[in-house]
């Protein structure tokens, strides 16, 4: 272990030693670097043993040559000093013998300074008069970025110029309408140069201006590009684009930050989750996101109107408070005609807003009127069953009276074979094909055993939900529903997880309970019983109690939990979730005809009913061979702005197992760029969508391709931004991000000297070397030695040693 320690000291000190005169020891002229070299062949190792092995043998040969000579002084210690000196002369006489051996030239080498490239923003945005982004030391005036920009150039220290001018080739830049490279290498010329310019670029392609740098330098020892810029960027490359550029080309960037933050406020709207199907009079509920930027706490106006007449249909008010950039604006609409129903939603604007087109946006709505196909069925005759099959028989369309608003079928498990002969409505045994269910729009199954139900059916009746839509609704019962279904097929279509045993609450006072809607089930058709949200909580909190549900229940991740019980706040009522192209709902009581005795009428419990119904069939009303599609949700943008893709699948490639993900191409003017994966929505089946950021200016076509029934596709632009002079607020996130991606640095410009100071310097870079001047014969270096032995022979006879 010690030896292995004494050898890498050894080592280290003989690279100090040996390695000085050709790494330190030089100055740099102009373009010539001059430095002192050796010719010795041993390696470094090997030249510290040595050493060592001579001081070694020359102390001990005069040790004992002390003892052996006599001594002529009174005082012992003068002798040690004396031959101790002596030992020391000859010693540097063999060491100096050893450094001619080595034979040191001095060497003169031509090199270039490494390339420091700094590019000057001269664009439109670099003249907009603000107040003085530079420190109050300063004491600055206001006055254009450009302005601002030439005092902090006079303000550096003249120490730091000085040095930047002689570590490096200052290559520097001006970027107007295309980049124009300086002509002096000085940093204090390039001040007198770009004083008499004046920025009035109206794009600015800052991205493609460090590309080009990048690519004119390539080659050379290129340390850093300095870009002095509000990194506002309207055309071409981005900066993150040009940042992975420079980190491949292993050249970080420094921005120095022009200009103070001045945003304007943008209010737009995002998505929108409403049905495209309805039935008449139903209260349709319309969500959408509200996003706003560079805008303080406030509360802004959401309205509804009709497309045709543009009477205002509802209002609502959506609020921002702190950082808060996003809200969601409730909305609600009475479907009182028959039709498609064309509706606009805008969000009012506010002062200084420079985009008004993102404010409006349109939602088209397919209001239907028509018997609906159910299927109802139960093991017995239970109050559930005989209160809701007399109001499916007796209900009625809006605008026709004399016609059923049901197409009614039912079932009923233990029913008296007579039962069928007398009621037209009933049937005697559950259909067992598909096409027997393609009948129904909506089928409600209550405490049925799985004795009705064989797997043939059962499978039937998952088809019926995923690939045609149907609506699918389970009622708890005290015998059957849903537990002795966790072993069938079809447990696969419960909106919950299977567990062991679903315990029931006992029926008294004590477990009495109501209804407790949740926010979402608020906004969901069948718990909409009035159109006003504080009406509606408070119906929903004076119906009359129920006495028992199922309890036990967990949601699966993907399912809608609408309702909750008020007294045990961690059981469902009401959940739902979607099924391939079908919805399925489970009701964790069947108490819901308590209802009836509300008021005196039944008006709740029938709307509830309607709705619910009308709400599970619209699901089916959309499968009508619906084809594939793709769309934006708009056709032109901005650069820089995020394109928002939306597809769905036509009926003819839907299935039971909803698809991962949607693979859809991507053209550039009729150029393949790459494919992008579309994630599924949460808010309607078979609809994915994704986000494109960073497109590049051009023609673009997104394109969907079916199998078996063609491509689908939809063109958007991106166009230029809106003007050099919309966009004046410096992109600082942006010059950020690409610094770090290039492993750069950013500073504001009343801190730039912390960038320049911090730029690395590499050495210059060797690429011809001069004839060498050889130092090692040197007269001085051959008198040294003579020096050294003539010294200790003079000292011997003085002191009179042999």
């Amino acid at each position: 272990m010690m030896t292995a320690i004494s050898l890498d000291i050894a080592e280290a000190v003989s690279q100090i030693t040996w390695n000085i005169p050709s790494t330190l020891i030089g100055w740099n002229e102009g373009t010539l670097i001059r430095s002192i070299e050796h010719q010795w062949p041993w390696n470094n190792v090997t030249t510290a043993i040595l050493a060592v092995f001579l001081t070694g043998w020359v102390l001990t040969l005069y040790w004992f040559q002390r003892w052996r000579a006599p001594s002529k002084s009174d005082v012992p210690w003068r002798t040690h000093l004396q031959w101790l000196l002596l030992a020391t002369l000859r010693l540097l006489a063999v060491l100096a013998v050893l450094w001619m051996i080595a034979q040191w030239v001095e060497v003169t080498y031509r090199a270039e300074r490494p390339v420091l490239g700094v590019l000057f923003d001269g664009s439109a945005s670099m003249s907009v008069y603000e107040k003085s982004s530079l420190s109050d030391d300063f004491q600055a005036e206001n006055g254009t970025r450009h302005q601002q920009v030439l005092r902090a150039m006079a303000m550096l220290p003249e120490d730091l110029k000085r040095r930047l001018d002689e570590r490096f080739d200052l290559q520097a830049y001006w970027l107007d309408s295309k980049i124009e490279k300086l002509p002096s290498a000085r940093w204090t010329e390039h001040r007198k140069e770009i004083e008499g310019r004046t920025p009035t670029a109206q794009q600015t392609r800052l991205g493609d201006a460090i590309r080009d740098i990048l690519a004119r330098h390539r080659g050379q020892t290129l340390t850093a590009i300095i870009a002095i810029t509000d990194g506002v960027v309207t055309e071409g490359m981005t900066l993150r684009e040009s940042a992975q550029l420079a980190r491949r080309e292993l050249v970080p960037l420094y921005f120095v930050g022009v200009g103070r933050p001045q945003r304007s406020p943008d209010l737009w709207l995002g998505p929108i989750a409403a049905p495209r199907i309805a039935f008449h009079e139903d209260i349709i509920p319309i969500q959408v996101s509200v996003l706003q930027a560079n805008l303080p706490s406030s509360s802004q106006r959401v309205r509804l109107l009709d497309g045709r007449t543009q009477e205002v249909l509802d209002e609502t008010s959506v609020s921002f408070v702190g950082a808060q950039t996003s809200s969601l604006a409730r909305l609600e609409y009475v479907a009182k005609d028959i039709g498609i129903h064309e509706l606009i939603i805008e969000v009012a604007s506010v002062s200084d807003e420079s985009d008004l087109q993102n404010n409006r946006t349109s939602w088209s709505i397919d209001v239907r009127d028509g018997a609906i196909s159910v299927l109802l069925a139960n093991r017995f005759p239970s109050f559930e069953f005989r209160f809701l099959k007399h109001h499916l028989e007796r209900s009625r369309q809006r605008e026709h009276i004399d016609r059923p608003a049901y197409k009614l079928t039912s079932i009923l498990e233990e029913g008296d074979p007579q039962y069928v002969a007398q009621d037209a409505s009933a049937a005697m045994t559950m259909p067992t094909r598909g096409d027997d269910f393609s009948q129904f729009d909506v089928i409600l199954l209550g405490d049925i055993s799985p004795s009705l139900l064989s797997p043939r059916t059962q499978e039937s009746l998952t088809r019926f939900v995923a690939d045609q839509g149907g609506g699918l609704l389970f009622w708890a019962g005290w015998n059957h529903t849903p537990h002795d279904f966790f072993r069938e097929p079809l447990a696969r279509l419960f909106p919950f997880e299977s567990v062991p045993m679903l315990h029931r609450m006992p029926s008294s006072d004590q477990h009495r309970f109501r209804w407790l809607p949740t926010e979402i089930g608020r906004l969901e058709l069948p718990l909409q019983l009035e159109a006003d949200a504080n009406e509606n909580q408070h119906v929903w909190r004076s119906l009359p109690e129920q006495q028992w549900h199922a309890s036990s229940i967990r949601a699966k991740p993907l399912a809608q939990v609408l309702a909750m019980c008020d007294q045990h706040p961690n059981d469902p009522l009401l959940l739902s979730h979607f099924v391939g192209a079908g919805r399925v709902v489970f009701q964790a009581t069947d108490e819901t005809y308590r209802w009836q005795t509300h008021y005196g009428d039944d008006v709740y419990y029938q709307r509830y009913w309607n709705q619910m119904i009308r709400w599970l069939a619209a699901g089916k009303a959309a499968m009508s061979q619906e084809p594939s599609s793709i769309r934006t949700d708009r056709p032109l943008y901005r650069f820089g702005e995020a394109v928002r893709l939306m597809a769905k699948l036509g009926t003819a490639l839907r299935t039971a197992a909803s698809r991962p993900e949607l693979t859809v191409r991507l053209f550039k003017d009729d150029r393949w760029i790459r494919d992008i994966e579309l994630l599924p929505s949460m808010q309607e089946p078979f609809s994915y969508q994704s986000q494109l950021d960073q497109l590049t200016l051009g023609r673009y076509r997104a394109e969907l391709v079916d199998m078996g029934t063609g491509a689908t596709s939809v063109e958007f632009q991106v166009l230029p931004a809106a003007g050099e002079l919309e966009q004046t607020s410096p992109a600082v996130e942006e010059m950020i991000a690409a610094a770090e991606s290039s492993l750069g640095k950013f500073a504001p410009l009343r801190d730039w000297a912390y960038v320049l100071e911090r730029v690395p310097t590499p050495p210059p870079k060797k690429f011809e070397s001069l004839p060498p001047k050889p130092i090692w014969n040197h007269p001085f270096a051959i008198g040294f030695v003579l020096l050294l032995l003539s010294s200790e022979w003079f000292l011997r006879r003085f002191w009179g040693l042999p």
